[in-house]
């Protein structure tokens, strides 16, 4: 059964035709071979120098005899909008996207080298839209949309969000129990990012691991991690359930790594994302409140739970975004766009 064909018009005399297929249609665009090789590097180089394909030279394409090609369709509706924008076609180009439209519109920038033509709309588009990356579930959409459309300040922000809260493989993010695929954004882009995150992940089970050997050497030394004291009269003694009170301890802290998921410590532990290990650095804040018989004896000082709090809280407070200055020249950047002097 064949696929209705649905014709339109973008240049009334271009000299091309794009066909492009969905599973329920095939699309018959007409367009100017001379606005997408102005537009796109894409277009330019695989139509300029005139090439022949299909036996018919795209030299000679004109309105009465356009030259035809076959295109992958990656989605419709982005794609219209890019055609819209190359024909100049201001008053059919959207005021306002969906983060899915604005996402879908990314991705066939990035494929057709197009992102360029959309300076005067992107930042307009991505204020209708919030904040950014507003929700988790946005975090690769947004990643995404500020890396094809160098949004500076975007860029920041959600990077900064990924390297506290996201798990990532090659080409996609976790997001709401899918994957939000970010092959558009480069190799290096995404070894950076999870260097970045690797490197802390790495120091902040450095602090954890630093606990058990403060444990380890009061265990050779006959000491106490314990240091708690209570008043008894108008005399301080020290908490007579010390040993109690480090295995107690040193039992909550394993307790906690091992629920999170981070115990025991390896090279595969390091690879959690940073929002985990935090979670469970807090976490540990309660296992430092043992109490023994008597009320006005506290522990919260002696175990590892509030420095672990302390790192966790520090850690969180520092944590930066990538900078699209570290990725491409100054010139190259287009929000905030940059200063070139007089003309």
């Amino acid at each position: 059964m064949s696929l209705p064909i649905h014709e339109a018009e973008i240049d009334p005399r271009g000299d091309f035709i794009l066909r492009v297929s969905s599973e329920n249609a095939e699309y018959h665009l007409r367009v100017s071979s001379k606005a997408l090789c102005l537009a796109s590097s894409f277009f330019r180089d695989m139509l300029d120098p005139p090439t022949v394909r299909g036996g018919q030279a795209i030299q000679s394409a004109s309105f009465e005899s356009p030259f035809k090609m076959d295109l992958k369709l990656d989605n419709y509706q982005a794609l219209l909008i890019v055609l819209h924008a190359v024909h100049h076609r201001v008053r059919k180009i959207p005021k306002s996207l969906t983060l899915d439209e604005f996402y879908q519109l990314a991705i066939l920038c990035n494929k057709y080298d197009l992102a360029e033509i959309f300076v005067s709309w992107v930042e307009v588009w991505k204020s209708k839209l919030g904040k950014v990356p507003g929700e988790k579930m946005a975090y690769g959409k947004w990643f995404v949309i500020a890396w094809v459309f160098r949004l500076s300040e975007a860029f920041e922000a959600v990077t900064r969000e990924m390297i506290y809260d996201a798990s990532l493989s090659s080409g996609f993010v976790a997001e709401g129990g899918g994957r939000v695929e970010i092959g558009s954004v480069p190799d290096w882009v995404f070894e950076s990012f999870r260097d970045v995150q690797q490197r802390m992940a790495s120091h902040l089970l450095e602090v954890a691991a630093t606990e058990f050997v403060r444990f380890k050497s009061c265990l050779e030394t006959g000491s106490n991690v314990c240091e708690s004291s209570y008043m008894f009269g108008v005399v301080r003694k020290p908490c007579p359930n010390r040993n109690a009170c480090d295995a107690n301890a040193l039992g909550g802290l394993v307790r906690c790594l091992f629920v999170a998921g981070l115990w025991p410590i390896t090279l595969e532990t390091t690879m959690s994302n940073i929002r985990t290990i935090l979670l469970a650095f807090t976490s540990m804040g309660e296992i430092s409140r043992y109490l023994t018989q008597d009320s006005s004896a506290t522990h919260e000082l002696c175990g590892p739970g509030q420095r672990l709090q302390t790192e966790a809280q520090a850690v969180r407070s520092a944590i930066t975004g990538l900078s699209l200055s570290d990725f491409y020249r100054p010139d190259e950047i287009f929000f905030p766009i940059a200063d070139e002097g007089p003309a």
